[in-house]
Parts: structure tokens; C-alpha cells; sequence
């Protein structure tokens, strides 16, 4: 039974991605499909199999590479009776497409299949929709301490840009803050900073290495 399941939802799935052929070996004569997304008012009306073909390749030509993947582990319910497999299969997926402003649009949901003598008589549907976002999210890892010339704490990106927003001040010259990085002067004199509200001594002075343009070139 379980396997069937399985076959069943990969069934459904590829029927989503263009292959239509299957809705006739795996939807029942009459059978009802509620979306709960906004935009499939017109899923309400559908109820025999030459139907769903035809709502599948529309929302094709609707979506730009659209492809329908499964995104979890399916769970599968089924038990032989009335002839055949009968129960419920539920399973996540991911629907991905091109986006309107480029690059790639993901969307993730849950269709729950109810099956009745090994065809599908009803389907549950949810997705997170238009603003939505996928079960599976990558985390960022820790962002590593910015860091200027001679070991000076630098400014992360938004604070440069807190700092650009700022009121118009002078430049100072370029060898004004970090001297020793262009000039080959040493570093400054260690000071005294802090870092999450510890004290912590800054790099001691030593000689900062020479730029040169035959060095630059190459």
C-alpha cells in the first residue's frame, strides 16, 4: 500500500509538470479538487478528467518554466477495500518558475490525494501563494568580524551605507585613516576598542608592507 501511495503522489506530480496522459489513469470518473490559494476560484468547477488537462497546460503557458518537485516525505494511508487501495496520501512539494523581474520564483505547499479503489476522488491543496515562501530555507552561518588595514575593526556594508546617508562631510585623504596601509608607514600605536562590551586591546604597531606599482601589476 505504501508503495502505491508513493506512485501515486510521483503520478500526480508529474501530471502538474505537462505529463496529461495520466489523468485518465489516475483520476476517478467524477472527483472534486479545493484549493485553498488565492486565484484557483476556477478549480471549484472542475470534475471530470478531461478538465484538469486543461487547467494544467493553462497554468504552463502561465508560468514560465514552471516545474512541480516533491519536498518532503509523503504520508500514506491506504488500506484494500471497495477494490482497490482506498485512503489518503499527503505530501509537501515545491513549485518553481521564472520570475516576472528575472531569476526564479519558489513556492511551497501540501496536496492531500483521497483515494478510493486506486483512483483519486478528491484533492486538498495549499500553497503559500503569491509572497510566499518555501519549507526548506537556507540558514546564513555566522558573518565573520569586518576587518580594515593593520587590523582595525572595519564597517559592514550597511553601516557604510548609514554613513553615505549621513551629512556631507569633507573626504579626508586617503592615507589619513589607515596611513600605514598606502604609505608603508607603520600602523598606529595600539588602542583600546571594544567588541560586545568587553575591552580588548587593538594590533600592536608594526610596519605595514610597501605597495608598489610593480607589485600591483603583477
Amino acid at each position: 500500500m505504501h508503495a502505491f501511495g508513493i506512485g501515486l503522489s510521483d503520478q500526480w506530480t508529474a501530471m502538474w509538470n505537462g505529463d496529461l496522459g495520466l489523468v485518465d489513469e489516475m483520476m476517478a470518473p467524477e472527483f472534486v479538487l479545493r484549493h485553498a490559494q488565492a486565484g484557483t476560484d476556477a478549480f471549484d468547477g472542475i470534475r471530470t478528467p478531461p478538465q484538469p488537462a486543461e487547467t494544467v497546460a493553462a497554468w504552463h503557458r502561465s508560468h514560465d518554466g514552471l516545474l512541480f518537485t516533491a519536498e518532503g516525505t509523503a504520508v500514506v494511508d491506504l488500506t484494500p477495500a471497495g477494490g482497490g487501495p482506498t485512503g489518503s496520501v499527503a505530501r509537501p512539494y515545491l513549485a518553481r518558475f521564472a520570475g516576472e523581474r528575472g531569476g526564479e520564483t519558489a513556492r511551497s505547499g501540501i496536496d492531500i490525494l483521497r483515494v478510493s479503489a486506486g483512483l483519486i476522488v478528491e484533492v486538498w491543496s495549499v500553497s503559500s501563494g503569491a509572497g510566499g515562501r518555501t519549507f526548506h530555507r537556507r540558514v546564513p552561518g555566522p558573518v565573520a568580524p569586518v576587518r580594515g588595514p593593520c587590523g582595525h575593526p572595519g564597517r559592514t556594508a550597511p553601516e557604510r551605507r548609514s554613513a553615505r546617508a549621513g551629512p556631507a562631510r569633507r573626504p579626508a585623504p586617503a592615507t589619513r585613516r589607515y596611513a600605514g596601509a598606502t604609505s608603508g608607514r607603520p600602523c598606529p600605536a595600539p588602542e583600546s576598542s571594544s567588541v560586545n562590551g568587553r575591552a580588548v586591546a587593538m594590533p600592536s604597531s608594526r610596519p605595514a608592507p610597501t605597495v608598489t606599482a610593480a607589485k600591483l601589476s603583477t
